[in-house]
């Protein structure tokens, strides 16, 4: 998944007080075809370099990577070349850290906001942590995980909410093990965001993963 080189892709720095963890992570990128001299950058080089090549995928490693800075804010520069990848990886920490503040700036977000795509995904994921408490609040519980996809459920009284990510090239159907979970007793699988399916078997979910793609879906 990192086959990208350093030219191609976003630049990523991290900055925050010298504590044991950033407050703010900001993206930004440019032009320029050389890689930053690791000794300016304020994150240890190997953790930047693992973030820009993540960014140009359906952004698993990347959001490892932004997320073990435990930040607060994460701001990204986004540019015509950068939108699409940026605006995944926006979907996918919004999933697993519903609080946690995104800014925007750069050229494609100041020009016709409220057309962007990037805007427009991050209105609807707005719109559904404030419709699904679980999403927010509820307890998030590991069902499945290898080297390109990643699938959750998280739960808050009544409500359970299963999250996949497929980082493949291709589509994938994968079949999750429910008992001694949340999702034990799953009947039936509700799109919420993204398009994903999933089938209901005794002690299992058959999901039918898209790829590249990240969905949210109610479980019952």
């Amino acid at each position: 998944m990192r086959s990208s080189t350093a030219a191609e892709v976003p630049h990523v720095h991290a900055h925050g007080p010298p504590t044991s963890h950033a407050d703010v992570v900001s993206t930004s990128s440019d032009t320029s075809p050389s890689t930053p001299d690791p000794s300016a950058l304020p994150v240890a080089p190997t953790v930047c370099a693992r973030a820009r090549a993540a960014v140009l995928e359906i952004p698993l490693d990347a959001v490892e990577v932004l997320l073990a800075r435990q930040p607060r804010i994460v701001g990204f520069g986004v540019y015509i070349w950068n939108v699409s990848q940026t605006t995944a990886l926006i979907a996918a920490l919004k999933r697993v850290r519903p609080d946690l503040a995104i800014v925007l700036g750069g050229p494609e977000v100041s020009f016709e906001v409220e057309q962007q795509e990037i805007f427009q995904t991050v209105q609807k994921l707005l719109k559904l942590r404030h419709q699904h408490p679980a999403l927010t609040s509820g307890k998030l519980v590991h069902l499945f995980s290898d080297d390109s996809s990643y699938i959750f459920v998280r739960q808050s009284g009544e409500e359970k909410v299963l999250v996949v990510f497929n980082n493949a090239k291709a589509s994938r159907t994968i079949t999750v093990p429910i008992l001694d979970t949340p999702a034990q007793g799953t009947s039936s699988a509700s799109p919420l965001y993204g398009p994903a399916k999933a089938t209901a078997a005794p002690g299992s979910l058959s999901i039918d993963a898209p790829p590249q793609s990240l969905s949210i879906l109610s479980i019952d």
